[in-house]
């Protein structure tokens, strides 16, 4: 995929979202909330909880198809009015977000009389470059369908296989209040993060248990565990979550990285330009790691191994694994659901688990947060980390990841026998201290070679963790996490001018949160 296939993507599924809220508005005289984004599609309910016209997303997509020859309008508008303008149509959430931007004039999209935040994102202004869409009705809301990249035709219109645990964790999300970006700055400034954490905790363990019950009643039947999912999905962190429920129960457990088995950078094959696919399941030695779990299983000991990502190299370790006859192994990677790799094991009773961050969070009523966006925001802290990666390269490289997801993931969701997450409400509020200075840091260098798209991103993602209310390093409640985000601070706090740019971060933040 080209990143302009990428960002024109973007733009379709912002704009679709848009249309699909002033025209839901101009035919009901109602508002509409976007629930969830999934792969390619995202889901939508009245915002007041009211049932749909069974026709309503039928209408809307016609609509939407006789727009070809129309424009939206991108337009500034002075703050106390956007508030008056929001106030006046009791869309509150809407007003509540406008009061915590620090800008005078503020960017609004505008289709006939429909106003609504632009939210620094990108969108397509000449309809008759839309791309095509698809509304299926779905248990009282409705999924927009939207292709990629550009000029593609639409992937199959399937009810995402993920819905009913996306549900499960939205009523999950109401009860703990902490389904709005209101509810859960409110649970910030109130001081009621510890509760918050710990109820994030027992859902962690609740779902957990449920597939070490699972596991435990197909005992010496099920005992390899395929975890995937996205780049920064939590892959890594719920298989030693997982590791550590089934080892409680006096069972062992030992857990394998697909990534451990990359081959040697300058073994890999390349495309006809010469490239490399750095997300492609043909860069693992999959053979050599199908065997290895063979013998695994089987009883026999198999070497550890390790990949160095700085030089690009992997090997074995002098260490050794051995696995009882009843005990676990977990494979944990991108690829470990795709039968490529699968079709290497001689073991086909496999238990099959992906991970993605499911909690649904509304942003003002209307719009919620983009689950890959929290993909992206968690690979810029983790490469920044380990492998001293700007933000920008990260960027640079995103479009590449999406489409080695719509590759090599995104076709064998279905196969999956659990659906989990690995996300704490308050993630991006305790992620806030490090990536607003990192970023900052980012626009002000002064580096031509970086394209629009990538500085609108920035600019875009800025925008948005800024609407979570901070949460100071010491104060997260997560034990691992607070570790984990405290050493990412320090390598940021000595950056050129990170420091100054922190500190402005917090006082306005401290200021903004007192109005």
């Amino acid at each position: 995929m080209q990143n302009q296939d990428y960002y024109f993507t973007q733009k379709c599924k912002n704009t679709l979202q848009f249309l699909c809220s002033a025209l839901y508005h101009q035919l009901s005289n109602r508002f509409l909330k976007i629930f969830f984004h999934f792969d390619y599609c995202f889901y939508c309910v009245d915002s007041n909880g009211e049932s749909f016209e069974s026709c309503i997303g039928m209408k809307i997509e016609e609509k939407i198809a006789e727009l070809k020859n129309k424009n939206i309008d991108i337009l500034k508008i002075p703050k106390n009015e956007l508030v008056n303008y929001f106030i006046a149509q009791k869309r509150y959430n809407k007003a509540e977000v406008v009061k915590k931007i620090d800008d005078n004039e503020i960017e609004c999209i505008k289709f006939c009389d429909f106003l609504d935040l632009t939210y620094e994102q990108q969108y397509i202004l000449d309809l008759s470059e839309l791309a095509k869409c698809k509304i299926v009705s779905y248990e009282g809301g409705f999924f927009v369908y939207y292709a990629s990249p550009k000029g593609a035709t639409l992937n199959e219109v399937t009810i995402p296989p993920e819905f009913d645990k996306v549900n499960f964790f939205h009523n999950w999300a109401i009860k703990n209040h902490c389904d709005s970006l209101i509810s859960l700055n409110k649970i910030i400034l109130d001081g009621n993060l510890t509760h918050l954490n710990s109820e994030c905790e027992k859902l962690d363990n609740s779902e957990i248990e449920k597939i070490v019950d699972e596991l435990i009643s197909q005992l010496n039947n099920r005992r390899i565990i395929a975890i995937s999912g996205s780049s920064s999905s939590g892959k890594s962190t719920f298989s030693l979550h997982l590791k550590s429920a089934i080892e409680k129960r006096n069972l062992q457990c030992e857990i394998i990285p697909m990534d451990t088995y990359f081959m040697n950078r300058d073994e890999r094959p390349r495309d006809e330009n010469g490239n490399i696919d750095f997300e492609s399941i043909h860069i693992v030695h999959t053979k050599l790691l199908g065997d290895r779990i063979d013998k695994l299983i089987n009883g026999e000991s198999i070497p550890e191994r390790r990949y160095k990502y700085v030089e690009g190299v992997g090997g074995d370790l002098e260490s050794s694994i051995t696995l009882d006859s009843n005990g676990f192994l977990i494979v944990e990677g991108l690829h470990a659901l795709n039968p490529f790799f699968l079709n290497e094991l001689k073991s086909s009773k496999i238990l099959k688990i992906y991970i993605s961050p499911l909690i649904p969070l509304s942003i003002d009523g209307e719009k919620c947060f983009d689950p890959y966006d929290l993909f992206l925001l968690r690979r810029i802290m983790r490469d920044f980390n380990e492998r001293m990666y700007s933000p920008q390269r990260n960027i640079e490289w995103w479009p590449n990841v999406c489409q080695g997801k719509e590759k090599y993931i995104f076709p064998f969701l279905k196969s999956a026998d659990f659906f989990g997450t690995c996300q704490l409400a308050y993630e991006i509020n305790a992620m806030s201290c490090i990536l607003v200075p990192l970023l900052e840091k980012s626009l002000s260098v002064n580096n031509h070679s970086l394209s629009n798209e990538i500085l609108q991103e920035i600019r875009r993602l800025l925008f948005s963790i800024k609407r979570f209310n901070y949460i100071e390093t010491e104060m997260i409640p997560n034990l691992y996490m607070k570790k984990s985000f405290s050493s990412i601070l320090y390598k940021v706090m000595n950056m050129p001018y990170c420091s100054l740019l922190f500190f402005s971060f917090f006082f306005l933040s401290l200021i903004r949160d007192n109005l």
